[in-house]
């Protein structure tokens, strides 16, 4: 009686069969990591097309979507707005100028197609890679930057920092891998983008390219007013203070930071215009600033900021720090951040030729009606409650 190795001989040595026609079974362990791999790669490939087909940071032309332009995303999305897109002037700044409408600096005789290089508390340092990138493109033959007192480089007055990526401003191919494989930008900047271009009512207004990287859309009054200025004194009070004993270094880290980041691509692009415009905070702020020991040190400041620049013929400044519409608290949500419509007001006194320094005269009286605005009758009795509360730093 044959044995089953005799009835088939399939596999044996000696069998009359083709070695080819011989199964053999898949090892577990080599088919297991094969899926793995797989699984891997084809996922790798998933992220990859995804992100780069929503483009949420614009970093490349390619996009099934519209830019969602979300305040949040502003420091990401710069770069490539700024490489891709065609304009003749550059808004530089921080978070006081993000509520400026495009739309309404347009329609300054001159300034051309305007885009925004803005981002919330933005440092010095970072404003002057918004306008190294803004340069080095060669497109923007006009910049209106917003000068901030308090966004100074470290040792200033709120020392921030930089929030700048890298491979985003840089031409490098071989570190974008850093954009497809981001946690942020899959489980935030990609469904925001999708959910604003699917017309999700809380995302939609980001498509808006006239309210470009804006945080405030006219829709919440109930966060202005004296309370919510108070309210920002109290939670922001401790940074002011520290003017205190230190007023004369605070100012001198304010000017120093312009005269070294600002000015320096001032001078060096003699063919661009640049329009400068001090940012009108409340006057909480400046009556703080007085309280502290500070007022006189950084108007000193702004005096020889302001000679430096009338010296440079590419240069116009504008001062609106002592404008009596600081006094109105109902467009303030805190010392310093205005509602839009102190933006469009900025916008439409620049067209009207309003509040231009171009001689002595004008920065003297500029700083004399900072001080008007911070006479002692004027203070706010919260504020004298609150700034004697606060010991020396």
């Amino acid at each position: 009686m044959k044995s089953e190795y005799e009835k088939n001989p399939k596999g044996r040595a000696d069998s009359p069969l083709p070695a080819a026609d011989v199964e053999e079974t898949p090892r577990p362990t080599l088919k297991w990591f094969t899926w793995v791999v797989g699984s891997f790669f084809a996922a790798l490939l998933l992220v990859v097309g995804v992100v780069l087909a929503v483009n949420p940071y614009q970093l490349y032309r390619v996009s099934i979507c519209k830019p969602a332009y979300i305040d949040s995303h502003a420091y990401q999305m710069i770069p490539g707005l700024l490489r891709h897109e065609t304009y003749e002037t550059a808004l530089v700044g921080s978070c006081m100028a993000q509520n400026f409408r495009i739309s309404e600096m347009e329609a300054v005789p001159g300034w051309g197609r305007v885009i925004k290089a803005t981002g919330a508390g933005a440092s010095f340092k970072t404003l002057d890679r918004f306008m190294e990138a803004v340069l080095a493109t060669k497109k923007a033959r006009h910049v209106f930057f917003m000068l901030d007192v308090t966004f100074t480089t470290g040792g200033g007055i709120f020392n921030l920092e930089d929030q700048v990526l890298e491979y985003l401003f840089d031409s490098a191919i071989w570190n974008d891998y850093q954009y497809f494989l981001n946690w942020d930008v899959l489980t935030a900047a990609v469904p925001r983008a999708l959910k604003a271009n699917l017309g999700f009512k809380r995302h939609a207004p980001a498509l808006d390219r006239d309210l470009m990287f804006a945080w405030d859309y006219g829709n919440r009054p109930d966060r202005y007013g004296a309370d919510k200025v108070r309210g920002g004194f109290i939670q922001w009070g401790d940074a002011l203070a520290g003017i205190r004993g230190n007023a004369v270094e605070q100012a001198a880290y304010y000017q120093n930071s312009v005269e070294t980041r600002l000015f320096d691509n001032m001078r060096a692009n003699s063919n661009i215009l640049f329009t400068v415009c001090y940012a009108p905070y409340s006057s909480a702020f400046w009556h703080a600033v007085d309280a502290y020991g500070g007022l006189e040190p950084f108007l000193d400041a702004r005096e020889n900021l302001m000679r430096q620049m009338l010296a440079m013929d590419n240069v116009v400044v504008y001062d609106f720090q002592g404008d009596p519409i600081t006094e109105d608290y109902s467009h303030y949500s805190d010392p310093w951040h205005y509602d839009a419509t102190i933006n469009t007001w900025i916008i439409q006194a620049i067209a009207a030729g309003r509040g231009r320094i171009d001689n002595e005269d004008a920065i003297l009286a500029a700083n004399n009606a900072v001080r008007e605005r911070c006479l002692p009758e004027k203070r706010p009795t919260w504020m004298n409650e609150l700034t004697d509360k606060r010991s020396p730093k």
